[in-house]
């Protein structure tokens, strides 16, 4: 048994470069390279790639979950201020509340105030009704101030259209005074059942 020599290793090895073409073996050595970088490199492609598909499933949900939700309806500021409006106003089937109060605010100030006239008018649009007052009222000028302006600060939709004086005498300390006052509220909802054929 020959015993291990390496001059005769180194040799063999010379002699097969010599016999072979060189560009192989260094083909051969850049693979083997490439290999093991492929190798050492491969687990953090992996986890690049799985953020990737991570990220891209969340866009996938996301855009999704935005064309399941229904859109909300843009409301112009005209629109959302009617319906602030509106919200002020007293609802028409409570009117005739509004109305008592006044008299409650006379009986209160001890103000004369017999039955008034009431006429009620819707306009064209439908939402909105008002009630005309015409009410006769009896006392001094300090009550009669007094009243008008609690009945303008109790009940928002009202106004003062005409306020008439009227005493017999300069030295009558009660007044008679023809009050005329408009109250503004929500137009009463009409069934559809309810409205004249052709209307909408």
């Amino acid at each position: 048994m020959s015993r291990f020599n390496p001059r005769l290793l180194a040799l063999r090895a010379e002699l097969a470069m010599r016999r072979g073409n060189p560009l192989l073996y260094v083909a051969g050595v850049l693979c083997l390279m490439a290999a093991v970088m492929g190798l050492l490199l491969e687990p953090i492609w992996q986890e690049r790639l799985q953020s990737l598909r991570a990220d891209l499933k969340q866009a996938q949900d996301g855009s999704q979950q935005k064309i399941n939700r229904p859109t909300e309806p843009v409301v112009s500021q005209n629109q959302r201020n009617l319906t602030d409006f509106l919200a002020i106003l007293g609802d028409a089937k409570y009117a005739e509340q509004q109305l008592q109060s006044l008299f409650v605010m006379a009986r209160g100030l001890e103000i004369g105030l017999p039955q008034g006239q009431y006429k009620m008018d819707c306009d064209d649009s439908g939402l909105l009704c008002s009630y005309k007052l015409q009410l006769p009222v009896k006392g001094s000028y300090t009550q009669v101030r007094s009243f008008v302006q609690e009945c303008l600060q109790a009940v928002p939709a009202l106004s003062l259209d005409e306020l008439v004086f009227q005493r017999e005498s300069v030295t009558d300390e009660e007044l008679e005074v023809r009050l005329v006052m408009t109250l503004v509220v929500r137009a009463p909802v009409v069934a559809p059942a309810d409205r004249p054929k052709g209307a909408p």
